[in-house]
């Protein structure tokens, strides 16, 4: 069944990737309960958390994190992914992240930022492009004791 549900078209999508970027949530939900790799790459090297990121689909992003932490593919405790393949996931969070910031999309931003995508030089490059929502950092309370 997985070879089914991971096959792909000339470039290398899936149909999870497409699911994911036309930003599809529930047909995302469907493939990863049918065994889909959330990990897979197109002949570019984009996943299908990149995909839903150029399009700011914070629903999608979501499915894919959440599936991250609640994967039934290892045996690990309950149920959670492999750590390899939440590495893998990471690792496009971390590509998403400057797309998503590109876009716009700050909500998006901190999503992925909270997953543990590494921000500040996307936000820079951000900035540098005019998205001031994503590029501004949190506030801190220095010097406050």
């Amino acid at each position: 069944v997985r070879a089914l549900v991971d096959a792909t078209d000339a470039q290398g999508v899936t149909a999870l990737m497409l699911a994911a970027k036309n930003g599809h949530a529930a047909a995302v939900v469907s493939l990863l309960q049918a065994d889909a790799d959330a990990c897979a790459t197109d002949m570019a090297g984009h996943g299908a958390l990149e995909l839903s990121a150029k399009k700011g689909s914070i629903e999608v992003a979501k499915v894919l994190l959440h599936h991250a932490g609640s994967s039934p593919k290892t045996g690990g405790p309950n149920g959670a992914m492999a750590d390899s393949e939440a590495g893998g996931l990471l690792s496009h969070a971390a590509r998403a992240l400057p797309i998503a910031a590109r876009g716009g999309f700050a909500d998006l931003v901190r999503l992925l930022a909270d997953f543990g995508a590494p921000t500040q030089p996307h936000l820079m490059r951000a900035a540098a492009g005019g998205a001031t929502e994503v590029s501004s950092p949190p506030t801190a309370d220095v010097g406050r004791s």
